[in-house]
Parts: structure tokens; sequence; C-alpha cells
């Protein structure tokens, strides 16, 4: 699955809002030391790995139910963020004196709100269009 765009607040180093639009073809990143260069790929990763294992592990279970492809989605990605960020809480990536970071990612088929806060991370909604639901429930690869 190809990203559209990515918007980012309050999240690591990104503590002004920040929107990245990607092309359909490469995209290199670039930048100068401590600019969150890795920090972003780290974020990337974390979200298509989380989206990975539940659209393709469990995906006829959760997609049942909404609200359950939401919290699959949501308890995975707060273990992988974890996991790849070394943290041992979410408050150590949220930036300094912010109640919440923001992370918004757009797919060309769908779009996920993000919202962390200091104990979990929280899916406002997915928004998920005709054609994803019938790859969901046909288990198929997306990503």
């Amino acid at each position: 699955m190809k990203i559209k765009s990515i918007e980012i607040e309050n999240f690591t180093v990104f503590k002004n809002k920040h929107t990245l639009h990607f092309s359909n073809g490469l995209n290199v990143i670039v930048g100068e030391n401590g600019t969150g260069k890795t920090h972003l790929i780290k974020l990337l990763y974390s979200l298509l790995i989380s989206l990975n294992y539940v659209v393709n592990e469990d995906a006829g279970y959760y997609y049942e139910n909404k609200m359950l492809i939401e919290q699959a989605i949501s308890e995975a990605f707060d273990i992988k963020l974890s996991n790849i960020f070394k943290s041992d809480n979410l408050d150590n990536l949220i930036t300094y004196n912010k109640t919440q970071g923001l992370i918004d990612i757009d797919y060309y088929s769908y779009s996920i709100p993000i919202r962390l806060n200091h104990s979990s991370v929280h899916f406002e909604h997915i928004v998920i269009n005709e054609e994803l639901s019938i790859n969901i429930s046909e288990k198929s690869s997306i990503l």
C-alpha cells in the first residue's frame, strides 16, 4: 500500500505540525542530524507492521466489528512503537510539555488519525473505502 502523506505533531522531535507528501515512486529522506529522519522511518515502519499484522493475520475476525479492528491495530501499534523506539512508555515519545502526540497518515485507500496520550495509543477512526473492505474480508495483502 502506498502512503500518500503523513502529518506529525508533538511526536519526538516533531514539535510543530509537519506534513510530508510522498510521491508514487521512490522517496528519499534527507536532512541534517537530529531533524527526525530516523524517527520518521521508525514511525512509518511501526505503523505498517502493525497494520500488516492485523490485516493479514486476523482480518476476517476483526473486520466483523469496526471497533475490534481499531482496537487490534491500536494495541499492535502501541507494542510496536515501544519496541522500535526502545521506550518504556509513550510519555517518552510525546514532545516535552505536551499532552498528546498527533499522527495522521493517509494512504490512497484509507486514512488513519492517531492520538498518543501519556498512557495509550488511540485511533479516533479509520476511514476505509469499499475497495479496502473487500480486500480485508478476503484476507488479501494490501500493504
